[in-house]
């Protein structure tokens, strides 16, 4: 652990690391004026921090650490203006097993694949809701086919990046097709 301390330190005092931690942390702080465009920010910088990151020769490896602890701002950020909210419950306990999953993964340091197993819902239950409230749409974003539909997809999003290891743009290496075309449509709605 102490190891993994000295690296995180000498990757903060990596002015890109600290640079792409502050532009995130602004998206994360104009959730509080806008929640669903915030969260649209939040989560369009959450995909343009790799591309950023890699031009600096950052391995992917610390990458992922460096991001997980990132992603954990926001969800943090996120809670106080949840509490409000009719599916706090819901966000606070996939967040709960989103916890689990990344103090393995850095207690153990186990692959990232591990996030296959303990997808990041929390945030898309928020941004799924203040979506529908920003649209009046109605949504019942905890209803079982949503929740449903939201695992499908956050689990071909985990595989996508952490097992199969597809990372925008997507990887020269052969991967499969159906996750080849989802990493293609993810690019597509990013850029």
């Amino acid at each position: 652990m102490a190891l993994l301390l000295k690296k995180f330190k000498e990757y903060w005092n990596f002015k890109p690391v600290r640079t792409m931690f502050f532009v995130r942390l602004l998206s994360y702080l104009s959730i509080y004026i806008t929640p669903f465009w915030g969260m649209l920010l939040a989560i369009y910088f959450d995909a343009w921090d790799w591309d950023y990151l890699q031009k600096y020769n950052m391995p992917k490896q610390w990458y992922h650490r460096i991001d997980k602890v990132v992603d954990y701002v926001e969800y943090l950020v996120l809670l106080p203006i949840m509490y409000f909210t009719p599916v706090f419950y819901w966000y606070l306990g996939f967040l709960l097993w989103r916890t689990i999953g990344t103090v393995w993964y850095f207690l153990a340091d186990t692959k990232d694949s591990i996030f296959v197993f303990f997808p990041n819902m929390a945030e898309y239950i928020a941004l799924f809701y203040f979506m529908s409230e920003t649209f009046a749409l109605g949504w019942n974003v905890v209803s079982w086919q949503w929740l449903l539909g939201l695992l499908v997809y956050k689990t071909l999003v985990e595989l996508q990046l952490h097992y199969f290891k597809i990372m925008l743009p997507v990887a020269d290496k052969p991967q499969p097709a159906l996750l080849r075309a989802f990493a293609k449509f993810n690019q597509a709605i990013i850029k």
